[in-house]
């Protein structure tokens, strides 16, 4: 580049010293003609009548295909995927599914807290819920957990639970609730309860829910009743009217192997290992009246205060209403009393449905 930028240079300045001669010396037509006797020749580069050079091209062969031995009229078989679930929208969104819908249809699959359905129109259902609903048998296949109690061995027991809650004939007997896990045992006796005798779905002529054991009037209008779900034990204390005054409290005697029962910080009871680790919970109990309606406004609650008490080889638990709130002109009755007992480990769910393709064989 230059040596071209050189050379253009040297061109440059030497016509434009030969047009000053020229100039000087040569003047009208001949310093013209002397102009267009020094031009040089058109590059042959740009001429667009010069023909191209002729291009060879060499020979070569093409190589020979070889095709592999064997029948490829079929088309090669795909292995069953496994069953995927349903995303996009459109004709691929999932399907809606009602709970009452899936009532009845075959189960392919059981998990600790899920439940799959065979829909019958290439949709798996699986309803995932909030609490456990299956539990592993002796041949550790998954189950159904029980609910509702039945007769054995002199209390009312459910199994298969994971916390194998059992209930006495009476409020007034020993342990009128008991459950257990993984070796350790709670039980509680209410302190100074009648001689009221359970009711149950065993029993043909009981109307409450079939998970649900009952002790009418354990107390001047107070009925005591338990409700049994997956992974917990409710509670009930039900006030039909105010209490008579210093009437507001009630006292259980809690014993537990291996545990230590005291309060958190939140207010919650709560059951440690030897290792302060927490086994079961009572969240913090609270009470409300049926002042509540759907979708209209909600009832009016409260908090109970808890004491414990160490004592007689146990705890004596006590739970105190505010006879304020109660007496309150406000309030509607019944009012109710609820401490639940759980384990702590318990993971929490939100109720759902998930859809998926059955895209199996």
């Amino acid at each position: 580049m230059v040596g071209r930028l050189s050379w253009m240079r040297f061109i440059g300045v030497a016509t434009g010293f030969s047009l000053v001669v020229g100039l000087s010396v040569l003047p009208g037509t001949e310093a013209m003609a002397a102009a267009e006797e020094s031009s040089p020749a058109p590059s042959l580069l740009l001429d667009p009548e010069r023909p191209a050079p002729e291009l060879e091209t060499p020979d070569f062969e093409v190589p020979a295909t070889e095709f592999p031995e064997g029948e490829f009229d079929a088309a090669a078989p795909v292995a069953p995927s496994e069953p995927v679930k349903f995303v996009g929208g459109g004709d691929k969104a999932a399907p809606e599914l009602d709970a009452e819908e899936l009532e009845g249809l075959p189960v392919v699959e059981k998990g600790e807290f899920s439940t799959t359905y065979d829909r019958g129109d290439g949709v798996l259902a699986e309803v995932i819920s909030q609490e456990q609903v299956h539990i592993r048998n002796d041949a550790g296949e998954f189950v159904d957990i029980a609910t509702s109690a039945s007769y054995a061995d002199g209390r009312w027991v459910v199994d298969p639970h994971p916390m194998s809650p059992s209930f006495a004939g009476s409020a007034s007997d020993e342990d009128v609730v008991r459950f257990s896990m993984e070796g350790y045992e709670v039980g509680f006796t209410l302190v100074g309860a009648r001689n009221a005798q359970i009711e149950s779905p065993w029993f043909p002529w009981f109307q409450g829910p079939r998970d649900e054991v009952r002790y009418p009037d354990v107390f001047e209008n107070v009925d005591l009743s338990y409700t049994v779900s997956g992974n917990s034990i409710k509670e009930i204390l039900e006030l039909s009217q105010p209490p008579a005054a210093g009437e507001d409290s009630w006292t259980w005697f809690v014993t537990a192997n291996a545990l230590t029962m005291e309060t958190d910080e939140f207010g919650d009871i709560v059951f440690l290992n030897r290792y302060g680790e927490v086994e079961f919970v009572i969240p913090a109990p609270i009470m409300w009246d049926s002042a509540g309606i759907e979708e209209v406004r909600e009832p009016a609650l409260t908090n109970v205060d808890t004491t414990i008490t160490e004592g007689d080889g146990g705890w004596y638990l006590t739970m105190s209403a505010d006879q304020d709130w109660l007496d309150d002109g406000d309030r509607v009755y019944p009012v109710f009393v609820d401490p639940t007992a759980e384990p702590e480990y318990w993971p929490r769910y939100a109720s759902s449905y998930k859809a998926y393709q059955n895209t199996g064989a």
